[in-house]
């Protein structure tokens, strides 16, 4: 993934609020877990407007949140916990020139 592809990125503090229920279909499995509170979607995660997204969300910890350019990756949406989510997101966004 070329760094020019990265468009933006944030910290959200509950993604399964926040972000997961308007941008991101999980499927059936995903959409019906119990409690969803712990989840780890790969490929199979998708925006709603069909382009790919990858999800590795913890509970209700915060996230980083990397949203890509269409053109260049398959991928448009990178959602991952961390418990330091503002440091790495203060990393990336430094590493690709944000």
């Amino acid at each position: 993934m070329p760094k020019s592809s990265v468009e933006s990125v944030e910290v959200i503090d509950n993604p399964h609020a926040d972000l997961i229920p308007r941008e991101i279909d999980l499927g059936f499995a995903g959409n019906t877990a119990p409690g969803r509170k712990i989840m780890t979607v790969k490929t199979r995660a998708k925006r709603l407007d069909g382009a790919r997204a990858a999800l590795v969300v913890y509970a209700n910890r915060s996230a980083v949140v990397i949203r890509l350019a269409a053109n260049e990756t398959p991928w448009r949406l990178i959602i991952v916990s961390n418990k330091n989510a503002g440091s790495v997101a203060g990393s990336v966004g430094e590493s690709v020139g944000l």
